[in-house]
């Protein structure tokens, strides 16, 4: 009896990392009220030809439909990396070429209306479009002035709760890039705060 050896291969699955320095900063944060959108996140693993940033912002919440997104085009988006070593502390930003159709070097931008959801799906030609373990920023609304001025704002969503409590809502990252995390955002009322003042007068009598 012969005895031969016996082999099994296993095809080493990817693994997702969790994306680090998540944020999202709201220029407005009242309900109902159109706002500019600055998300900024670092990538441990990078974003290669083809693959995909999916921003998701009707996740959880106390709303079905947390922020509307229906008058948002790619001329309100700018996606920035960050190419100034060190690539992690998000301050020197390049900008990346965008368009409503994915290029050989330029990046797709998919804008559902529907789910709220932005697909940014990285150009076809093969190589790495964002560096392992660098800062991505992403500017939506009026603030985006890359290859145009942005016109349009995401809005806010109707508030849920009390006056004085803020709504917190979630947007999620993922995509096909393999990386996935979660900045939290709240929108609140404005306080208006009453004050009395004390009436006062002071004066100076110059002598002739």
């Amino acid at each position: 009896l012969l005895l031969l050896p016996f082999y099994w291969f296993l095809t080493p699955r990817s693994r997702s990392a969790s994306l680090t320095k998540v944020q999202a900063i709201l220029s407005d944060s009242r309900p109902s009220q159109p706002s500019n959108w600055t998300i900024q996140f670092v990538t441990p693993s990078g974003v290669s030809a083809n693959q995909t940033i999916v921003l998701d912002f009707d996740t959880t919440g106390p709303t079905v439909d947390e922020f509307n997104l229906g008058s948002i085009t790619v001329n309100d988006i700018d996606l920035k990396e960050d190419t100034t070593a060190p690539i992690n502390d998000c301050n020197g930003f390049s900008d990346e070429t965008l368009g409503t159709t994915q290029g050989a070097s330029t990046w797709g931008v998919s804008i559902n209306t529907t789910t709220d959801t932005i697909t940014f799906t990285a150009p076809s030609t093969s190589g790495s479009y964002i560096a392992a373990g660098a800062c991505v920023q992403i500017l939506i609304g009026t603030n985006a002035t890359f290859q145009a001025t942005g016109t349009n704002q995401i809005v806010n969503d109707a508030h849920d709760n009390a006056a004085t409590t803020a709504d917190v809502n979630d947007v999620t990252i993922s995509g096909s890039f393999g990386d996935t995390g979660v900045a939290l955002v709240a929108t609140i009322s404005g306080v208006q705060v009453t004050a009395s003042v004390a009436p006062s007068l002071s004066f100076t009598i110059s002598s002739p």
